[in-house]
């Protein structure tokens, strides 16, 4: 291998791989690092769970993620658009809403479960779709995706004398639907929750907008269609000069005339260097590497404020097909009463794989994931805690599916345990930032020194998986200026 490179690009996250992506095909000779796997997937008794179980609405086709990587070169592979079904069900004691692509047939099933007019619901979302698409053409504004912080656009939507309007406004239709009913409350804040990386202050913000209208565009995934998207991106790492190291572990980080990397692969070591350097900020060793022996004061403040508001865990399952109700949507929000007093809130998050013998599950099975968020790190609790967490979600998930044991054909609670820790730095996690920001802005804007680029979902933390993908293209553009 050889090893003198222009880039290094060290991470396992989706802004990892979309950095070293964008940097390849802009011509520059790239290395990505990464220490864990980058199929997106683990297998386990014939069953395929996705490592990263949530929505990826930006990389759907036609999303913004998809937009800006395609106008940057990137075409990622074409995924077919299922016939017309549920996005996403949420489910409580007593109701279940369903959300469909299409807005309207959306609003009807509102007021079919809950006592509110069609209109009202299409007024919210109208409201919701507006201050999107304000925030939508901030963020493809190529001065802020190369780290100017968005320049005149980001100065216009402060200055925006709707702005502060449109957010009484939203919050004032939010606080009427949920005084009518405490479910629909409910529904709203875990919409956010789920597609924001931020934890809920006392009103929604701004950037709500953003996360009521991305079930909408994340569309109904087909089987596999994340692991092709994975795989195209490695692809493009892969192809020629460039290099895509995936189970790696990297030992030191110097930074001399050129930026010095160490790691070992499969028992061999290797010591690469490269002209600039893009960090993920979920990267374990990042903090103690880069701060070590250099004069980064200003980015230890910084990174004091950010406080995590959500660890994600999973238990996977493996279902006989018929344990599975027809009707049941490609993802599932359940909202019922009990919480584990380490979870952050009440949510569980259900994804369920293909079933009839396709990718993800063996024949006459199914695979399940279900994630909640918790507190602290899975890796500072034992595995007692993590067991009292995993039977709530169980009894959750149970509570939905009444047929669940009797159908129940792969659990293993102390691998699902093993691979929450392992892999906290591929899903997306909830960040809380302090003080809080009035809009998606960089966290770590400018990063002495300048041949240190930092991505990563916590770059724009109210944006969700978005921001993950945000994170990598603006971090590419800090390099190629682009």
């Amino acid at each position: 291998m050889d090893q003198r490179f222009e880039c290094i690009v060290v991470g396992n996250d989706m802004s990892s791989l979309v950095s070293a992506a964008l940097l390849c095909a802009s011509g520059k000779k790239t290395l990505l690092l990464s220490e864990g796997p980058l199929s997106g997937e683990l297998e386990r008794n014939g069953y395929v769970f996705n490592l990263d179980p949530f929505p990826w609405p930006g990389l759907a086709p036609g999303g913004l993620g998809e937009t800006l990587l395609r106008q940057r070169g990137v075409s990622l592979p074409e995924i077919p658009r299922e016939a017309e079904r549920t996005l996403h069900q949420f489910i409580l004691p007593e109701q279940r809403l369903d959300l469909f692509g299409d807005l309207r047939k959306t609003c009807f099933e509102f007021a079919r479960e809950f006592p509110v007019q069609p209109d009202e619901i299409e007024a919210f979302f109208s409201l919701a779709s507006e201050m999107a698409g304000r925030l939508e053409q901030y963020l493809s504004d190529p001065d802020f995706l190369r780290g100017g912080g968005g320049g005149r656009l980001w100065r216009d939507l402060i200055r925006y004398p709707g702005r502060r309007r449109d957010v009484m406004r939203l919050n004032g239709i939010l606080a009427d639907l949920g005084k009518r009913h405490p479910g629909l409350e409910r529904i709203f804040r875990a919409q956010y929750l789920l597609f924001s990386g931020a934890p809920l202050r006392r009103d929604f913000p701004y950037s709500s907008g953003h996360a009521f209208t991305a079930p909408f565009r994340s569309g109904a995934f087909p089987p596999g269609a994340k692991q092709r998207i994975v795989g195209g991106l490695r692809e493009i790492c892969s192809a020629g000069d460039n290099a895509c190291l995936a189970g790696c572990t990297v030992i030191r980080f110097r930074m001399k005339r050129r930026i010095e990397v160490d790691f070992s692969l499969e028992g061999d070591s290797w010591t690469v260097e490269g002209d600039r350097a893009v960090f993920s900020t979920k990267w374990e060793k990042l903090r103690p590497i880069l701060v070590k022996g250099e004069d980064l004061t200003r980015l230890e403040r910084k990174w004091k404020k950010v406080g995590h508001g959500g660890y994600p865990v999973t238990l996977h399952m493996g279902l006989k097909n018929r344990g599975i109700p027809e009707l049941m949507g490609s993802s599932v929000l359940l909202l019922y009463e009990e919480k584990h007093r380490l979870m952050t809130d009440s949510l569980i998050y259900v994804e369920a794989g293909p079933g009839g013998g396709e990718a993800g599950g063996p024949e006459g099975g199914r695979a399940l994931s279900a994630t909640v968020f918790l507190d602290d790190s899975p890796w500072r609790l034992g595995d007692g805690e993590l067991e009292e967490v995993f039977r709530v979600v169980f009894r959750g998930v149970e509570c939905f599916l009444p047929f669940l044991r009797e159908n129940l054909e792969f659990i293993d609670p102390a691998w699902s345990m093993d691979v929450s820790r392992k892999y906290q730095e591929v899903v997306n996690h909830k960040y809380a930032i302090r003080p809080p920001v009035l809009a998606p802005l960089p966290v770590f804007s400018r990063t002495p020194p300048d041949r240190i680029v930092l991505t990563g979902g916590l770059q724009y933390p109210e944006l969700g998986f978005d921001g993950e993908i945000l994170s990598g293209i603006s971090s590419a553009a800090a390099i190629t200026g682009g």
